[in-house]
């Protein structure tokens, strides 16, 4: 018997939230219990890491260990709080946005280095602040794909729940050419409860993978 948790589980609908977004049709958007990011947001948060403003704790996250420079403390926990955030974006980043995180890791580092100079930690904020700009214009534009590249056609989101846990995955959906066809079949081999792609996507079924 499978004991289902109703607070992690819909009927079937038209519309479905997971993971922040609300998901009707082919369209996504963010759901309505969670903030709008906007140009403010960026500029206040730009500011919260520039300034050193201190973030406000998350219920039920432990503090994290303080080196006692509180420049160095809460520039840290900003770039790892941040980075987190576009790190979960990070399979729909176009090239350069891609990059701007990886400028914000290796931000990160210099943190995280004892030995990093004022110097060193001064010469940061540039960089922040135009990695930063990068992400947030891409995200603000409205035109984050749900698939990268010419191969992406869909994103397939698969969930499942039960009385004690809830999860779900992300699958890219590519078009393949005549010569990817046995690849196509076998990646959806791999995968049970697959839908009939063909039907949602009016593609030929044998191209999708």
């Amino acid at each position: 018997i499978l004991h289902r948790n109703g607070s992690k589980s819909q009927p079937p609908s038209r519309t479905a939230s997971f993971c922040g977004l609300q998901l009707e049709g082919r369209t996504y958007k963010p759901t309505p219990s969670r903030r709008e990011f906007t140009e403010a947001t960026y500029n206040i948060a730009l500011r919260d890491f520039i300034d050193c403003n201190p973030a406000k704790p998350k219920r039920g996250k432990k503090r994290p260990i303080s080196t006692g420079d509180v420049i160095r403390d809460r520039r840290l926990q900003w770039l790892r709080s941040w980075c987190g955030v576009f790190n979960y974006l990070a399979g729909h980043l176009s090239p350069e946005a891609q990059s701007a995180l990886n400028q914000l890791y290796t931000v990160t580092k210099v943190y995280q280095d004892n030995g990093s100079s004022a110097e060193d930690i001064d010469s940061t904020v540039p960089i922040v602040s135009s990695a930063f700009r990068i992400l947030t214009d891409f995200y603000l534009s409205g035109v984050i794909p749900c698939a990268i590249g010419n191969d992406g056609i869909a994103t397939l989101v698969v969930t499942d729940a039960n009385a004690d846990s809830y999860g779900g995955i992300l699958l890219r959906v590519l078009k393949v050419g005549p010569g990817g066809r046995q690849f196509a079949a076998a990646t959806k081999a791999v995968l049970k409860h697959i839908p009939d792609l063909s039907k949602l996507l009016d593609e030929d079924e044998d191209t999708l993978a």
